[in-house]
């Protein structure tokens, strides 16, 4: 499942690059992930940055996804480079 990201749109976008790929990709409006979490089996997440207490600066909305997937039981995972680690 891809969320929609609104403004932008990234979800649509990496919902093309996964099915490109030959991944089955569901695209679901951001106020709909509470509701679609427990059918989800891992959330990976990027982030703008981590920092060195383990914080994560990540997208707007994000909060709302990883409380999700908290009172779910759905492991969370955030990539990112190591260009994006501040102390």
């Amino acid at each position: 499942m891809s969320t929609v990201c609104a403004i932008r749109y990234q979800g649509h976008i990496l919902a093309k690059e996964l099915a490109a790929r030959g991944l089955q990709t569901t695209v679901i409006s951001d106020s709909a992930v509470f509701a679609l979490i427990s059918r989800v089996n891992m959330v990976i997440v990027g982030a703008h940055a981590v920092m060195a207490n383990g914080g994560v600066i990540a997208p707007v909305g994000l909060n709302m996804v990883a409380l999700a997937a908290q009172r779910h039981a759905v492991p969370f995972v955030v990539l990112a480079g190591s260009h994006k680690v501040s102390s």
